[in-house]
């Protein structure tokens, strides 16, 4: 009888475990296509610059990246100039595509990955939060069915089930909660954090905010709520994982609520639509059901399926659109079975070592050094910063006249009337932030070397050198006033 007992709370907890890490098919779906979509932002947004950050012309050559970031960056050494970042792009944004439809999904996954890695391995320096979420999110998509439903692959399938539950749909759902529960263990050291100033601290540096948060910075007592209600979410995050049914659907529906906020407040990047994107994996199936309803499932997946059947005629006109290989399917199938478990194991030991604030064997260092899977999701945190930061680029010309290398016109180096409107991007203020932050110089001196050239192939009259200037003003929101720093000059250059 105590084994028959014994065997039954098994199998209840069993149940309950696969209830609580199961993922709806629509969900990765849906997943799959916003990944695509989100690579191909990532692409469009990055491509505005791709002179500027990824080949020798620009602010940032490979000769200043081989000096500073050497190892697994020596690839770039036999990547032609100017014609390697150029092809990466559109052949980067072709794999995205087929992501987005479908079409050979874990291929185009693995690709993705590795042309995503290749492309923040070519420039550190404006990278951010976002970009290593997408790029964790990637690792475990490959270990996900993602083509099972609304796809040219989904004909390679049965119907079967509507969900799936594994290691890897386990260690998605964890890697999300993982970035809220990580970044409250660093909020929670902040004094501002604990105190509610926090986020009117954040809104008074005037480059992190626009649209809505502007607004916003007006009212510190509405932020000190709004601290308190992200606090609280941080802390609550691991009910993602315990929840079920409508419960998950409201924690999870109030989490996309604050991060769409956060898009129409803060100019942080595609940030916020990636954590949403990972978000939609905790939708349960009830939710999908209802969203079906409303906008018509059966008659939109038969449209879908049409159009599959147009494009897989279209793709392979013999009908065999797939080779069958037993062989590699069983090992590929072993593989996707034993790698997410380890890799599982890593981001665990990473987040236990942030939470305990204990060191980790180095051969575990080494292992999620290597994957890029540490569990490091500061954002803001411990320390908010409530300064306003510009900069400025003072030079002198052949002819005499001074001017502002960077944004023309003569140089001023007085605080901006809009701050975050003189940054052309997002990834032009982390640049930014970088040439700041660069004690040793060689950011700076690349920077002010690409001004003097950038300049002198556009205008008719020579610098003959050029300054870079950091501005700072530091507001209390609670009343404290403002101080300014005065600024400073972070480098002088002179011209060749």
């Amino acid at each position: 009888m105590t084994e028959t007992t014994g065997q039954q709370a098994h199998e209840r907890f069993g149940t309950a475990v696969r209830r609580r890490v199961a993922i709806d098919l629509r969900a990765l779906a849906a997943f799959r296509i916003a990944l695509g979509l989100l690579l191909l932002t990532n692409l469009l947004t990055r491509a505005r610059y791709l002179g500027v950050f990824y080949t020798d012309s620009g602010a940032f050559p490979r000769s200043t990246l081989l000096a500073t970031h050497p190892g697994a960056n020596q690839v770039f050494t036999y990547l032609p100039d100017p014609w390697g970042p150029i092809l990466l792009f559109p052949v980067a944004g072709a794999f995205a595509l087929a992501l987005v439809v479908g079409y050979r999904t874990r291929l185009a996954t693995a690709i993705s990955l590795v042309l995503l890695v290749l492309l923040h391995l070519r420039n550190p320096l404006v990278l951010n939060s976002g970009d290593l979420l997408l790029r964790s999110l990637l690792v475990w998509a490959l270990f996900l069915p993602l083509d099972r439903r609304w796809s040219i692959d989904a004909r390679r399938y049965d119907p079967g089930t509507d969900t799936t539950a594994n290691v890897a749909t386990a260690a998605v759902l964890i890697q999300v909660v993982l970035v809220y529960v990580i970044n409250a263990t660093y909020k929670v050291d902040g004094e501002l954090w604990r105190s509610g100033e926090a986020v009117a601290h954040v809104f008074q540096a005037d480059q992190l905010t626009y649209l809505l948060g502007d607004l916003l910075a007006e009212f510190p007592m509405v932020l000190m709520a709004a601290t308190y209600l992200w606090m609280v979410l941080l802390v609550a995050s691991p009910l993602l994982l315990v929840t079920t049914g409508w419960r998950r659907t409201l924690l999870t529906s109030v989490f996309v609520a604050v991060h769409a906020g956060m898009l129409v407040s803060m100019p942080i990047g595609l940030f916020p639509l990636i954590s949403i994107a990972g978000l939609l994996l905790f939708s349960p199936p009830s939710a999908w059901t209802t969203a079906g309803r409303l906008v018509g499932d059966s008659a939109l997946t038969d449209r879908v399926r049409r159009w599959t059947n147009r494009v897989e005629a279209a793709v392979s006109p013999s009908g065999r659109l797939w080779p069958q290989w037993p062989g590699v399917d069983r090992v590929v199938g072993g593989i996707a079975t034993v790698l997410p478990a380890i890799l599982l194991v890593l981001v665990l030991l990473s987040a236990g070592s942030i939470a305990t604030d204990t060191a980790l064997p180095e051969p575990v260092e080494k292992s999620l050094d290597t994957t890029n899977l540490q569990q490091r999701w500061q954002m803001f945190a411990p320390y908010p910063t409530s300064t306003t930061r510009w900069m400025a680029f003072p030079a002198n010309t052949t002819a005499g006249t001074s001017v502002d290398a960077f944004y023309g016109g003569p140089p001023d180096l007085d605080r901006p009337a809009s701050v975050d409107s003189t940054y052309p991007s997002n990834r032009w203020r982390k640049f930014f932030q970088s040439v700041r932050e660069d004690d040793g110089g060689p950011y700076r001196t690349a920077f002010a070397a690409y001004l003097c050239e950038q300049w002198n192939r556009e205008h008719e009259t020579d610098l003959s050198r050029v300054a870079i200037y950091a501005g700072d003003e530091r507001t209390d929101p609670f009343g404290g006033g403002t101080t300014d720093s005065g600024g400073r000059y972070l480098l002088r250059h002179e011209c060749p």
